[in-house]
């Protein structure tokens, strides 16, 4: 497939140069290439060709986009500009100690001008950017008249719905029918949603909300009458607007039999959304707290470096049934009220925080098909606090649990490990009857709480890693690792003709082969992982030109390992860097930005301008549209044809 010969770094390093250098494929060839689709047909539309290759391209493709007007890329200047003056008229100012969520910008304020060095050095930014705009003329692109067709054809049939499928699994064409019988299906559960018959009153809403927050003196601080409290101020900004109520949608379950439908509820924008990410901030740090936490599988990967553990040892998985909708909400805060007390918050805090969650998981209104809904039980999947509320419920949960095994049964042993993620499990037991006994009194806790468990002796499937018994633990009792990847996967990477920055391609390849290094003790297992990926690369449009330089290089693992564990402190000392954000497009893709944000030296005889322009700014680009994006793919029904 690819060979790895022994060449000198400076060739390689030059080899990869002159391959990240190449132009991406022609969108409309990168498309007819492309083997590996991705696509599950669910309905009983017929798709054609053009429709097919429009679909393979994927939820994240970017076609070229229209080039950026100069009006566009003033206007980004202007918030630099805006960004730099602001530092420099808080720079004598002490500190502010508020980096949360809670700083509301004020549009209405312009902070003065600069030092005139600092102007000086605004303006002839501007002036080298506008200058070398000058010499690229717009230009209008248009996709390819096959897509523009497909995308036609898709939009005007009324009978389908496109969704991206669960767990990543590519993209499902749904009769709507079906999406709505599933959708109800879920919907008319009595125990966790009613169906009202209208919207619900946003005045009543606010109104709510601000009885809680003056119960609580969070609307108006009792040093301060007259001045709202940060909390409330940001809290309150989502209903200055009209109301807008969360979106109810499914994404297929294509690896079930039959296919059902995860629920997500979309609240951005919603009357609880902001409240819910206000409690987000404060509540992920305590979620992290819990032994059990896991980040992710390279937390587990650690472990397995440094533990040794027993050959009588025995492997559990489980995974919690419908985690977010299951959760009693009393019970959940309950849960919640341990762990805030373990954090020796203020007893006026800790029921400010209770009140507030209750009322944003009381208040979870949504609307589907033109029906308005209540959720009674649980959490949304779509809602910030959503994950670390659960993940604090689950803590306080299996504390209880094993307490409970330590009391019911006196021989009772706990796990040499025990891990979760989110609402995975992973645990090694000394004894089999003791994960038994664990899952059973695990599932008769609650009565809506429920695991789906597996045993063994040899091996276990956790995350995107198996750790097993293999040549390591015989050894050194340490246990291996490989790269696990779900038999339904599509691996429907990027395609290397989408609109995306160059360093995009390579990052993620490059990144993905870091992760398969780590989670490989093995070098076979690593090896065969690298062929795979490659191959799969390849089915979807990349070259080996472009991907061999990228694949050469070797991986050290234990150099990754050390890496990832102290990457932390790598990190730029400076909080609050500047940032030029700008639109990605073909106009702004040839600036040389490095050059025009240079800083002279004059600009440093300002002693401010030390302090101020410390590190460069950094450049930031906001994507275009996505090709697949609505009325294509949309949280919204669509019902009617969309106008051409």
């Amino acid at each position: 497939m690819y060979s790895y010969k022994h060449t000198h770094f400076r060739r390689i390093k030059n080899s990869c140069r002159k391959a990240l250098s190449i132009t991406p494929p022609p969108l409309k060839s990168c498309s007819l290439i492309m083997e590996n689709t991705g696509i599950h047909n669910l309905s009983r539309h017929i798709l054609t060709r053009e429709e097919t290759i429009l679909l393979s391209l994927g939820t994240k493709f970017i076609p070229r986009p229209p080039d950026t007007s100069n009006t566009a890329i003033l206007s980004d200047l202007d918030t630099f500009d805006r960004s730099v003056r602001t530092k420099h008229f808080f720079l004598n100012q002490p500190p502010s100690e508020d980096t949360s969520i809670l700083r509301v910008k004020n549009t209405n304020w312009s902070p003065p001008l600069a030092s005139p060095l600092v102007e000086n050095y605004l303006l002839e930014v501007r002036s080298q950017i506008l200058t070398q705009l000058a010499a690229k003329p717009t230009r209008n692109r248009l996709l390819p008249a096959n897509l523009t067709k497909a995308i036609e054809t898709l939009t005007a049939d009324t009978s389908i719905i496109i969704k991206p499928c669960d767990k990543n699994l590519g993209i499902a064409i749904l009769d709507l029918d079906w999406y709505k019988t599933e959708a109800f299906r879920q919907l008319n559960d009595p125990a966790t949603y009613q169906q009202l018959p209208g919207p619900p009153s946003q005045s009543t809403l606010h109104d709510s909300l601000l009885s809680l927050l003056d119960q609580h003196y969070m609307l108006f601080p009792p040093q301060k009458p007259d001045k709202q409290t940060k909390v409330a101020t940001y809290i309150l900004q989502s209903f200055k607007r009209p109301l807008k109520l969360s979106t109810f949608y499914l994404l297929p379950k294509v690896h079930k039999t039959p296919v059902t439908g995860r629920p997500i509820v979309a609240s951005i924008g919603s009357p609880t959304y902001l409240a819910s990410k206000y409690l987000d901030s404060i509540f992920k740090p305590i979620s992290q707290l819990f032994p059990s936490y896991t980040k992710n599988s390279f937390d587990i990967v650690k472990i397995f470096e440094s533990q040794c553990f027993q050959h009588s040892d025995i492997f559990l998985t489980a995974d919690v049934t419908n985690l977010y909708p299951s959760i009693i909400i009393a019970d959940g805060l309950r849960c919640l009220r341990i762990a805030l007390n373990r954090k020796n918050l203020p007893d006026c805090r800790i029921e400010f925080l209770i009140s507030l969650t209750s009322w944003v998981l009381s208040n979870n209104y949504f609307t589907f098909d033109d029906t308005f809904w209540l959720q009674l039980r649980g959490t949304a999947m779509g809602t910030p606090v959503a994950v670390s509320f659960a993940v604090i419920y689950l803590g306080i949960f299996e504390e209880e649990v094993f307490a409970k095994c330590r009391s019911l049964y006196t021989d009772f042993l706990m796990p040499a490990l025990y891990k979760r993620y989110i609402d995975d499990i992973l645990a090694l037991f000394a004894k089999l009857i003791d994960a038994q006994r664990f899952i059973e009194v695990f599932n008769n806790h609650s009565p809506s709480i429920t695991a789906t468990a597996e045993y063994s002796a040899h091996s276990a499937i956790f995350l995107d890693i198996i750790p097993f018994k293999g040549p390591r633990f015989f050894e050194s009792l340490k246990l291996d690792t490989c790269l696990y990847e779900k038999p339904m996967n599509k691996h429907l990477f990027l395609p290397h003709a989408s609109f995306h920055p160059p360093h995009v391609f390579k990052a993620f390849i490059r990144s993905n082969l870091c992760r398969f290094r780590i989670n490989c003790s093995q070098d076979d297992d690593f090896l065969r992982a690298k062929d795979l990926y490659f191959a799969r690369l390849l089915k979807r449009g990349y070259t080996e030109t472009f991907l061999t330089p990228i694949f050469q290089p070797p991986l050290d693992r234990l150099r990754l390992l050390t890496a990832r564990t102290h990457s932390t402190a790598n990190k730029s000392e400076d909080s609050n860097p500047l940032v030029f954000k700008t639109t990605f497009t073909p106009r702004t893709r040839t600036l040389d930005l490095k050059k025009c944000f240079t800083y002279p030296e004059y600009l440093f005889q300002d002693p401010h301008s030390r302090i101020i322009f410390k590190h460069p700014p950094l450049v930031s680009y906001s994507l275009p549209k996505r090709l697949l994006s609505a009325p294509i793919i949309s949280s919204k029904l669509r019902t009617t044809p969309v106008p051409k």
